[in-house]
């Protein structure tokens, strides 16, 4: 059987004269080539599975666009063309194997045992949360700084969350006003807290108050602490979750705490030591999750993380101690910004410690970094006298901010708050984003 071209099929398309005038619809159907596939379809047919084809016998008209084309015998008259030759079908993909690879091939391939496997990409290790082995030298650091916290009183000693509750109150009562007084030192200082407990304990701070007290009644008793609006929604919500599923009192596990409205980690495991007397966790705020990052203790990136890696070396009876001790070594003395290093009880075994020349080096730098911009800020500025000679301009009070270069007050406050929170970062963040 011959083989003809592309050009040599369609002879009435070239010489049109030569040929004779061009079929008519009817019979153009039957002379003429298939149509051609659509690109989606004749890729969707070509990468198909083995055995998704079919035979050789059972190929669609998408198979055999092209090697149908080659193999239709080109004639100018109306009668119906030879049909193909498989034989010669069989021969063209021989010699173009790109157009479909043979599916007896794909299939011996894809069945074999030694066919070579693309290797993965090992996934990266999750950053480690736990920590089994004690630090060096950690029990002389925790009683050097314990030492010296009994002749440094910081505020948590006496006006702490644990120590805000009415002693002579109800024990129900007493666990309640323990937890209030935890969720109001959210981002506040313990003195602001302590103020606020106080206007609370005034008015009768139990459940069942609470939840009959207005809105704008119980905001105004503890409008000076941080988030007062939020925490005022949380508190009643509290209350009547309490008088609805556990009879008043507060729940005695750490899962139920932490299933209250703005209750956290750190809240249910101080909640759980200072109102139940149990002692089943550490609570880690800001000024233990910083300086236990500083004393080389843990290397961690949150303070739930640092809580993790504290428990599972240090000894249990240290648990409820150490967020008092380290609180107030951090209140007073190992302070977020600028600690007292070079007065600093563990300065010694402390590898975060700046002392001697390094310090001096430091301030140095300090220094001369502020007088080189406060001379370039200086040099800039246009003389006096080119300014404007107005009086009215002169004696005109000036619209700068009285903090323009500085920190603004609300940026101070909250930095201060910040500083002397008794929570952790989760918990502030929570506030924040409620």
């Amino acid at each position: 059987m011959a083989i003809t071209t592309r050009s040599q099929s369609r002879p009435f398309a070239r010489d049109s004269a030569a040929n004779g005038p061009a079929p008519d619809e009817s019979t153009a159907s039957t002379t003429t080539r298939p149509q051609r596939q659509s690109s989606a379809r004749k890729r969707s047919v070509y990468f198909s599975p083995p055995e998704e084809r079919g035979s050789a016998s059972e190929k669609s008209p998408a198979h055999l666009s092209m090697t149908t084309h080659c193999a239709v015998k080109a004639s100018s008259s109306n009668t119906d063309p030879e049909p193909a030759d498989p034989s010669a079908t069989t021969a063209i993909e021989d010699l173009i194997p790109f157009i479909k690879p043979d599916p007896d091939a794909l299939s011996t391939q894809t069945d074999s045992s030694t066919a070579p496997t693309k290797s993965k990409r090992p996934k990266r290790p999750p950053a480690a949360t736990t920590q089994s082995d004690a630090p060096p030298h950690w029990s002389a650091v925790y009683d050097q700084i314990h030492e010296w916290r009994t002749t440094h009183p910081a505020p948590v000693d006496t006006v702490g969350c644990e120590r805000l509750a009415d002693e002579n109150a109800a024990p129900r009562h007493f666990r309640f006003q323990t937890l209030v007084a935890l969720m109001l030192s959210s981002q506040t200082k313990d003195e602001v807290t302590a103020g606020a407990m106080a206007n609370l304990r005034a008015k009768g701070l139990t459940p069942e108050a609470v939840v009959t007290w207005e809105d704008a009644d119980l905001n105004a008793a503890i409008a000076k602490v941080g988030f007062h609006r939020r925490k005022t929604q949380y508190i009643k919500q509290t209350a009547a979750i309490l008088l609805d599923e556990y009879g008043g009192d507060i729940p005695d596990t750490i899962e139920g705490l932490v299933a209250l409205p703005g209750v956290g980690p750190k809240m249910g495991f101080l909640a759980l030591q200072c109102a139940w007397g149990t002692n089943s966790g550490i609570g880690v705020d800001v000024h233990v999750h910083r300086i236990a990052n500083r004393l080389g203790w843990v290397k961690t990136a949150q303070p739930e993380q640092t809580r993790v890696a504290l428990e599972s070396w240090l000894p249990k009876d240290m648990w409820r101690a150490i967020n008092p001790l380290l609180v107030g070594f951090g209140q007073v003395h190992c302070l977020p910004i600028g600690p007292r290093c070079e007065s600093c009880p563990v300065q010694s075994l402390c590898p975060s410690a700046r002392t001697g020349r390094s310090m001096a080096t430091t301030t140095t730098k300090r220094k001369q970094t502020k007088t080189t911009a406060g001379a370039g800020t200086r040099a800039t500025k246009r003389p006096r006298s080119t300014r404007s000679a107005d009086p009215a301009s002169s004696t005109a009070p000036s619209s700068r901010a009285p903090w323009r270069g500085a920190r603004r007050p609300s940026e101070q406050r909250k930095e201060e708050e910040l500083s002397s929170s008794g929570f952790s970062d989760v918990e502030s963040s929570e506030l924040s984003d409620a």
